[in-house]
């Protein structure tokens, strides 16, 4: 399909694309399920050898020197609690953060959300925007600080026909990015 960049993908070429799956789909399970927090608060080597020491007083009958159990259990029950406040706390942050990405679909500009870009999408980029997707500078010239992928710390100058990865965007004046990738298939998480 030819696309036209000043105009970007129509809605039949949208379709398309969401129809063969090269629509950007992400991680939701960004911290542990409740099962697995629970399971390794409870199933530990330390609680293992705990349980059998406490089998091994049982047997003897040395129930008051079986205290201890108390104290772990009520350790296992506050590092579980503790778990899922954190838990609980980073998916309402993970939500507040979630950026909008400024695309250009049937000759209009509007924001839309990580999960509606398409390949071959054309993403507009102003200062402070972050690139979502690895793509290639359409038109303008962009800084970039590819400090995540490479540990370079100085910014770089991106011009027409460059590729971006997946980064966070110093400084730009009216770039226009076509993104040749979706974000689960990015180069940042590799």
């Amino acid at each position: 399909m030819n696309i036209n960049y000043e105009i970007g993908l129509n809605d039949e070429q949208i379709a398309e694309r969401v129809r063969t799956g090269k629509r950007n789909i992400t991680q939701n399970h960004i911290t542990k399920t409740r099962t697995q927090i629970i399971k390794e608060n409870v199933c530990t080597l330390f609680n293992f050898l705990n349980v059998i020491i406490a089998v091994a007083l049982a047997i003897v009958g040395a129930w008051s020197n079986m205290v201890f159990i108390c104290i772990i259990s009520l350790n296992i029950i506050i590092s579980i609690a503790q778990e899922l406040k954190a838990k609980k706390l980073v998916e309402n942050l993970s939500l507040l953060s979630r950026p909008d990405v400024a695309l250009k679909r049937n000759g209009e500009e509007g924001n839309y959300s990580i999960d509606e870009i398409v390949l071959d999408d054309i993403m507009l980029l102003n200062s402070g925007r972050q690139i979502c997707c690895d793509s290639f500078v359409l038109r303008g010239e962009i800084e970039v600080n590819e400090s995540l992928l490479t540990g370079e710390s100085d910014p770089i100058i991106k011009k027409k026909a460059t590729v971006c990865f997946q980064e966070v965007v110093s400084l730009a004046e009216n770039a226009m990015l076509k993104l040749n990738m979706w974000v689960r298939r990015t180069m940042l998480p590799k």
